[in-house]
Order: C-alpha cells, then structure tokens, then sequence
C-alpha cells in the first residue's frame, strides 16, 4: 500500500531545514527532484511568506508605528488593518509590495546566493 505525501506547513521546516536551495544540499551525482515536489515546497514556501505578509507584519508595523508616532488616526489597530486590507482589494501598488514584501526578499536572497555561488565557479 503506497502512502499518500502531504506536504508540512511548518515555518521552522521550511525556514531552518531548507534554507539552501535543492542543488546545494545533494551531491553532483543525484538526480534532481521532482516537478510535484519542488512545486509543493514551493507553494509551501509562498503560502508561509503570505501569512507573514498579510497577518503579522502589519502587526509589527501598527505597533512600531504606534510606538514612534503615538496612535493611529483611526481608532486603534482595527481601523489600521481595515485600511490596510481596503488598499490591497483597490490594488494599490505600495501595499501589495508590504504584502509580497518577505517573500520578495526571501527569492531575492535566493538569488543573491545562487549569483555567488555562480561566481565562484571558474570559467570552463
């Protein structure tokens, strides 16, 4: 009986465990994985670096704010994330960028990593 593959949404699995990408944790001589399992790591990836961008860094922005200007103009956090959350369904460019921003960075530190790695190679 073949056992069905689920896939972990566990922030310290992906974050901690995989942090490098696939071709630097296995050997020149393994073959890559496949398709669906790169597509799930992936989509794992992006649906935990949503959450962080619509749920908790609109937190830890109204209380960093909240404690360098004073209080919000509206009335309180619920007035803030409202706000916020109305912007992003009119399509304003600046919040959908707040939105997107982790995992923005997190495949421009890919990227990054990946450009070094290159450049370190000698020329063939």
């Amino acid at each position: 009986m073949q056992r069905k593959r689920t896939i972990r949404l566990d922030l310290a699995v992906v974050l901690v465990k995989d942090w490098r990408p696939t071709c630097a944790k296995q050997p020149m001589s393994a073959s890559k994985p496949d398709w669906k399992t790169t597509a799930s790591r992936e989509s794992a990836l992006f649906l935990i670096l949503m959450f962080v961008g619509l749920f908790l860094l609109p937190v830890s922005i109204y209380f960093v704010g909240h404690a360098m200007f004073g209080a919000y103009g509206g009335s309180g956090f619920s007035a803030f994330y409202g706000a916020l959350h109305s912007d992003l369904r009119a399509g304003v460019g600046a919040v959908w960028f707040l939105v997107c921003s982790p995992y923005l960075g997190w495949q421009l530190l890919r990227l990054t990593w990946a450009g070094f790695r290159l450049a370190g190679k000698p020329f063939q």
